[in-house]
């Protein structure tokens, strides 16, 4: 085979729409596997938020007709070469994609997210005639694209573009499965006769997870732990199914170029490892902006994401109190999620003024800041299918504070005093008081020589991007060869 063709499906992929972690993993992941001997299709449905404009994306002529289920729908398609050696497919349908939010908005998830992404799946596969893609590998990302599998070995079986495709399932969180009720079953275009315990049906609902399982030709995660984890889940009931269908782990790297204190536009000061002087005007930059005292000396340690429970956020915002009340260090918590979260970060935030901030806010310019800023990163995940944010945070000489959970033990070696060796500071177990002593050891290694030995080894860290990409190609063309 002198060139593969891999056809990407995602409801999020950066610089186009992120709302965290499957936003970015995809967007690295299509432009690192871009090369002489791939041709890659990215499709995206095209929310409100994309400015096509801004990616120079062109409207195909023909419009696209798909058949979900209970009604025809007619989209555009739009292509934008924004990603080099990448070709982006926007899917637009304005009466379900032009809304306010992705998924849902003031705290809720939209009601026909079943029928909206179930569209989706069909119109991926519908577009291929019109596009003259004959892919090689379907690649379909977390829940929003797991009905595809299915739909490739059922309705569209019959479909030339598929003849020689192979699935590749990509799990980015078990936490989100794309459970709905039994009567969704008639968006899916599969019919009350894939209702049954081998398909869809999923005890009363049905679940969009279950059935790339069953159905796919390969499961994977993007870390190798977390794949571990996944299968050996056995409060998880599908986790019998990935054992047997086995899973496989290929952690994610990140790009050394594109994220590179010493380069970046987006912070106050460039440094890098051996002339830290920038980071401490980022750190100034970053506690004027928090609202905090400007103190280079303080430790000032950071969190960021989305503020959920399996996120360990309700855990550390629990357990950092204490230990305020204990030591002298400033915390940053930058994110949005659980009203009762947010709630309980505000309230931190008015009884510890000058040592405690929160910023409901998310976006990766705020992402760069915090980081550049930062002395300590804290991952307080009960469990973690991404490592990126650990690596980025590391490039950045905001050293981990890790729980050691799926992605977390990928590739983080824990601080050793005595050798000077490892790039972490990490515990194993998930509760208040280990993450109440987690934050307050990290602070009193601060006062040691041992930090700046511990910073410049997370900085030093590589894992590239391109490995990771390596190890793609090869399951891609085992499947391809099968």
């Amino acid at each position: 085979m002198s060139k593969m063709t891999l056809v990407i499906a995602s409801a999020e992929a950066s610089p186009f729409v992120s709302t965290g972690g499957l936003g970015e993993s995809v967007g690295t992941l299509a432009s690192s596997l871009a090369s002489d001997t791939v041709d890659i299709f990215l499709f995206l449905p095209r929310y409100r938020s994309i400015n096509l404009q801004n990616f120079k994306a062109k409207k195909e002529k023909t419009a696209l007709t798909v058949n979900p289920g209970v009604t025809s729908r007619t989209a555009a398609l739009y292509v934008s070469n924004h990603i080099p050696g990448v070709k982006t497919i926007f899917i637009e349908h304005n009466e379900l994609f032009d809304r306010e939010g992705i998924y849902g908005q003031d705290g809720m998830d939209y009601s026909d997210n079943c029928a909206r992404f179930s569209f989706f799946s069909h119109a991926v596969i519908s577009a291929l005639p019109l596009l003259r893609i004959e892919p090689d590998i379907l690649m379909c990302h977390d829940w929003h694209c797991a009905l595809i599998p299915l739909l490739t070995k059922t309705i569209y079986t019959g479909l030339k573009q598929l003849e020689s495709a192979k699935s590749v399932f990509t799990i980015h969180s078990m936490d989100y499965q794309g459970i709905f009720p039994a009567t969704d079953i008639i968006w899916t275009g599969i019919g009350w006769d894939g209702y049954t315990d081998d398909n869809l049906k999923f005890n009363d609902s049905i679940n969009f997870v279950k059935s790339a399982i069953l159905w796919s030709d390969a499961v994977i995660t993007l870390s190798d732990n977390y794949a571990i984890e996944i299968c050996d889940n056995h409060e998880d009931p599908l986790s019998t199914l990935l054992h047997d269908k086995g899973v496989t782990g290929i952690a994610l790297g990140i790009d050394y170029d594109s994220f590179n204190p010493a380069s970046d536009k987006l912070i106050t000061t460039r440094f890098h490892v051996n002339d830290m002087v920038g980071k401490e005007s980022c750190k100034s930059a970053l506690q004027r902006n928090a609202g905090l005292p400007l103190d280079s000396d303080k430790p000032l340690m950071s969190l960021f994401g989305p503020l959920t429970f399996s996120k360990g956020m309700k855990i550390f915002a629990d357990a950092v109190g204490p230990a305020l009340n204990k030591l002298d260090f400033q915390c940053i918590v930058c994110g949005m999620g659980d009203l009762i979260i947010e709630q309980q970060f505000e309230y931190l935030k008015k009884i510890f003024p000058g040592k405690f901030s929160y910023i409901k806010n998310a976006d990766q310019k705020l992402f760069r800041t915090l980081i550049a800023g930062s002395d300590f990163f804290v991952i307080p995940s009960t469990n973690e299918p991404y490592q990126l944010n650990t690596l980025y945070a590391a490039r950045y000489g905001a050293v981990p504070l890790l729980t050691r959970r799926g992605s977390l033990k990928d590739n983080m070696s824990c601080w050793d005093s005595i050798s000077e060796d490892g790039v972490c500071i990490s515990t194993p177990d998930i509760d208040e008081f280990s993450i109440n002593q987690l934050i307050i050891s990290s602070i009193k290694t601060y006062s040691t020589p041992d930090f700046v030995s511990l910073q410049q080894n997370t900085m030093k860290i590589q894992y590239s991007i391109q490995k990771s990409a390596q190890r793609f190609i090869s399951l891609f063309k085992k499947l391809i060869n099968k």
